[in-house]
This record gives C-alpha cells, structure tokens and sequence, in this order.
C-alpha cells in the first residue's frame, strides 16, 4: 500500500470584489410591488415611490451630517433652537411631528453630548425649556453652510421649476395627511 502524502496547498489569490451595483430606486419599488403580487393603483405606487425615496435621502443626508456627529433629526432640533433660543419639549415634538418620548430621548442624547442644556421657564418653574449650548452653537453653526451646499447639490438633478412643483405636491400631500389625522 502506498502512503499517500497531501498536495502541497496554494492559496488562490484573494477575490476582488466589486462594489455591488446600486438599485435603481423606481425599479426596487417595482420589484417589490411584484413580488407582493399585488397590483397597486398610480397613487399607491407613487406613494411607495415617494416612501422608499424618502428612505433613502435621510440615510444620504444623514450620513452627509455624520462628519459633525449630527443626524437629520438632530441637526433639525438645534437649527430651530438656533432660531427660537429655547424652547419647551412640546414645543419641540410639535415641530418635529413626533412623539414627546421620542423628542426626550433625543433632547437626552444632545444633553450628553452637551449640545443643549434643560433650563427652568422663568414664569413658570414646572416647564422646561432646552437651549443651545456653546458647544451646540458652535456645531449647528459650522454644519449650516455644508448642509446648505449638500442639499442644492443633491437636489440640483431637477429644474427651479420642478423643484418648486414638487415642493407644492408634497405640502398639498401633507396638508392632507393632516387633515385625516
């Protein structure tokens, strides 16, 4: 019997990888209308369009205010505090369209960062207010400019004229949601 001895082994050269092509936004919603097998009317496939578009500009313009440790719910709360100075926390979840939880624990997450202080209403000691921070001032501050110049370019693929178009459709959208509620 012979003795049978291993195949000296070669590591094959590492696999390059290609980054994985993005999906065309109004194709993915298609596909996934089609595999629900469902046969959605225009203004049910436009609203998916609408969602998943949606979807996918926040993680854009989120990971765009990363660079100043922001998100876009973040960086809306301090641009209005910016504006207003202080403002109670239902005054911040009325603005924001959410939750008074969601608007605490946010206003806790930027109070440990030490982006904004909680501070007692001057009429009424029962009410709190929160404010900016220096350090809050300063982060919103250096953000608005970039943010600014993020947004046109993200928004330059459409004319002035459809810019403004979709601007009218989507508060009319939403003026009806709220109408509904």
């Amino acid at each position: 019997m012979q003795k049978q001895t291993k195949a000296s082994t070669t590591t094959s050269p590492a696999k390059t990888r290609l980054p994985a092509a993005r999906p065309d936004p109004a194709r993915s919603v298609d596909l996934a209308i089609e595999t629900a097998g469902s046969n959605p009317s225009d203004a049910v496939r436009v609203y998916l369009h609408l969602h998943y578009a949606s979807g996918i500009i926040i993680k854009r313009v989120d990971r765009h205010l990363s660079r100043w440790n922001l998100s876009v719910a973040r960086y809306t709360l301090l641009r209005l505090l910016l504006n207003y100075q202080a403002m109670t926390l239902t005054e911040l979840s009325k603005s924001h369209e959410c939750g008074a939880g969601n608007i605490t624990a946010l206003v806790d997450r930027l109070e440990r960062d030490r982006l904004v202080r909680r501070i007692a209403y001057k009429q009424d000691k029962r009410i709190t207010q929160v404010a900016l921070t220096a350090k809050g001032r300063s982060v919103v501050t250096a953000a608005m400019e970039p943010h600014r110049q993020f947004v046109e370019q993200l928004m330059g693929v459409l004319g002035p004229e459809e810019i403004n178009g979709l601007g009218r459709m989507i508060d009319a959208l939403a003026k009806r949601a709220q109408d509904q509620a």
